[in-house]
């Protein structure tokens, strides 16, 4: 399944992420989370339901708002990008 159509405020190449996406997107969320010690399982690119709650961990350790919890949405996005590389 493609990545979800991304919001009004995010760029065209950054689409917002939810359960059930999957692909290169989806990698690098894995690989971000697993900077901090936030994913440790096998970075397959499947947003399932082990990526949904890792994604709500995060938001909620680091005081994000402005996105669902578990949706990789543009304030997420700023959030994970501004601790990672």
């Amino acid at each position: 399944m493609p990545p979800s159509p991304a919001s009004p405020t995010a760029p065209a190449d950054e689409p917002t992420l939810r359960r059930h996406d999957s692909g290169p997107q989806v990698v690098d969320l894995q690989r971000r989370l697993a900077q901090l010690g936030l994913w440790t399982l096998p970075q397959r690119g499947r947003f399932d339901q082990h990526l949904d709650e890792a994604v709500q961990w995060f938001q909620a350790k680091y005081g994000v708002r402005g996105d669902p919890p578990g949706v990789y949405g543009p304030a997420t996005r700023r959030r994970l990008e501004s601790l990672t590389s």
